[in-house]
C-alpha cells in the first residue's frame, strides 16, 4: 500500500465526516526515520477509495496537530501541540477560524464535556468551548500542569495532573 503522505506521524480521530477519516499529521520521524516535512497537514482520507482526497495545513509553522474533535454539524476542531487552536468546516474545505493560545501551551486535547459541549486542555488551563467551538469561555487556571485530555463522567471532567488524577465539576 502506497503511502499518500509521505514521511509524517498519523494522527486519526474519530468519528468520520461525510465518510473520510479525519487525520493530523507530525513531522517527527518516530523509530529513527529521517524528518523530510517541515508543518503538519490536516487531511480527509475517503475510505471507500483509499485516498487522500484533501489535505492543508491549518496552522502555518505547527509541527504536530496534538488532537482533533469532529462535531455534528461537520466541522472539526483541532489544537497543535504549541497551542495554536483550529476550526475546519468539512463542507467548504476552509479553516474558518483560528486562534494563539500559545501562552497556555503545551495543547493537550479536545473532549466533549459531560454538558454536551468541547472541551480543550491546554497545560495550565481548561477552556470550555461554544457548541460550535467558534467562541469560548474563559480559561479556567489548571490546579496542576494538566497531561491529558479531559475525560467526563458524571457531571465533572477528569485528567491527569503530574501524578494526580484531578476533577473539575460540577458542570452544568
Amino acid at each position: 500500500m502506497a503511502d499518500p503522505l509521505g514521511a509524517q506521524a498519523q494522527e486519526l480521530r474519530p468519528p468520520s465526516v461525510g465518510g473520510n477519516l479525519i487525520g493530523g499529521t507530525c513531522i517527527s520521524a518516530p523509530g529513527g526515520g529521517h524528518v523530510e516535512a517541515t508543518e503538519a497537514e490536516l487531511y480527509l482520507f475517503d475510505f471507500a477509495a483509499r485516498e487522500v482526497v484533501y489535505r492543508e495545513v491549518p496552522v502555518p509553522g505547527a509541527t504536530q496537530i496534538k488532537a482533533l474533535l469532529a462535531l455534528a454539524d461537520g466541522r472539526v476542531l483541532g489544537l497543535t501541540s504549541t497551542g495554536h487552536y483550529f476550526v475546519f468546516d468539512v463542507a467548504s474545505r476552509e479553516i474558518i477560524h483560528r486562534e494563539d493560545w500559545s501562552g497556555r501551551a503545551p495543547g493537550r486535547g479536545i473532549g466533549m464535556g459531560p454538558d454536551g459541549r468541547p472541551w480543550v486542555s491546554m497545560a495550565s488551563a481548561l477552556i470550555r468551548l461554544a457548541p460550535d467551538g467558534m467562541s469560548h469561555e474563559e480559561p479556567i487556571p489548571a490546579p496542576a500542569e494538566v497531561r491529558t485530555q479531559v475525560v467526563p463522567l458524571g457531571d465533572r471532567l477528569y485528567f491527569a495532573g503530574r501524578s494526580h488524577l484531578w476533577s473539575y465539576g460540577p458542570i452544568r
